[in-house]
């Protein structure tokens, strides 16, 4: 179990890195072709990053392009990810929604091109599509799911045909999966989702509570909601008082203790499956992941704009290993990477210096989220 966040502004991401690399952990993120076709990754993350530098998946961001009428070129993307493929692990195909031929004609246009994307199958595409997926690739994407989050009934037959279609042969990566119903139920291999970006966006910080395998919710400047959820900001080394507290809310914080919260969420759910292989590997350490996603700020008027950039493909891994994953996406040039980065780590050094538990609080991360050291 692998989680990947995605989300719009780098610097938020960025505080998540700080944090993770003391404590052994390999923080990996995901960049969009869309949002990033025209900027110097190299030079962002020289920017943003100390070495040794994230992991990274790279996805087209075909379903944001798609949302603001625009088109990504196969071609330019399959430059893109050759110009950068020394930072990327993983890439995507570029896949489009509501045509199956057009999504499976682009798959074969980048492996013609020298890269090898892992296929998408959508929502209401014809089931033979993703037959054909499993007898050719041991590793496939579930897209056209972030309609159906808010009705988890109504996916989760569609979902559950796919897992017994493809049986032993294949996994799955979950697109856009923010329901956590949908994320504990099934064995996925990784998912992404947007809900981690909760707190600095609507100011509702998600905090997990392992002993019963679901999330609590604390109301930013609420002192009564946050007090109610203090035993679990203190178990992450923070004081609730900075949550409940508006003139005390620091949104490295914020960033830090709702990436640590999905991180102990990832360890209850490699707990609940164990390990998710993908098949046919002659490496096989892989472990499920899951992806969080976010919003993109240039989409002002869409009924799930907060999902736009979320919608993100995965591409096989060549060199996997079996350390706990953190994967940070994100859609605005290198902002709130660099926020999630320092967050964690100024927690992490107000852990060891100022709050009294977090000492504890990070020998707890280190004991019982088995982060290893890359």
């Amino acid at each position: 179990m692998k989680i990947h966040i995605v989300d719009a502004m780098p610097l938020h991401l960025s505080y998540a890195k700080r944090g993770a690399d003391p404590n052994g952990m390999k923080l990996r993120i995901l960049l969009s072709y869309w949002y990033y076709k025209d900027t110097d990754l190299d030079s962002l993350f020289e920017k943003y990053f100390t070495p040794p530098y994230p992991d990274v998946f790279a996805d087209s961001g075909g379903f944001s392009a798609m949302t603001q009428g625009a088109q990504i070129d196969v071609n330019e993307y399959a430059a893109w990810i050759k110009r950068y493929k020394h930072l990327f692990n993983t890439y995507a195909n570029l896949d489009v929604i509501g045509d199956a031929g057009a999504t499976l004609d682009n798959q074969h246009r980048l492996e013609d091109l020298g890269v090898e994307p892992i296929p998408v199958f959508h929502v209401n595409e014809d089931w033979t599509q993703l037959e054909s997926y499993i007898e050719q690739y041991p590793y496939i994407a579930l897209g056209g799911m972030v309609p159906y989050m808010r009705y988890t009934k109504k996916i989760m037959p569609w979902i559950i045909k796919a897992f017994k279609l493809a049986g032993d042969k294949s996994v799955f990566h979950g697109f856009g999966a923010t329901s956590w119903a949908v994320i504990k139920n099934l064995p996925w291999y990784s998912v992404d989702s947007s809900s981690w970006g909760a707190g600095f966006r609507f100011g509702q910080v998600p905090l997990f509570d392992e002993s019963k395998g679901k999330f609590v919710t604390a109301h930013l400047g609420d002192p009564v909601s946050c007090g109610k959820a203090s035993k679990l900001f203190r178990s992450l080394g923070f004081d609730p008082l900075d949550f409940a507290d508006r003139s005390r809310n620091d949104r490295s914080k914020i960033c830090a203790v709702s990436a640590l919260s999905y991180m102990m969420a990832e360890q209850w759910l490699r707990n609940r499956w164990g390990e998710i292989h993908i098949p046919k590997r002659e490496t096989n350490k892989d472990e499920l992941m899951l992806h969080l996603a976010t919003w993109s700020p240039d989409i002002k008027s869409s009924e799930n704009s907060q999902f736009v950039g979320g919608d993100i493909q995965w591409d096989t891994f060549q060199h996997v290993d079996a350390d706990l994953r953190l994967h940070l996406s994100d859609t605005s040039n290198g902002i709130n990477y660099g926020d999630a980065d320092k967050g964690i780590k100024v927690h992490l050094a107000d852990a060891q210096h100022e709050f009294g538990d977090a000492r504890r609080a990070v020998n707890y991360l280190q004991n019982n989220l088995d982060m290893r050291k890359p």
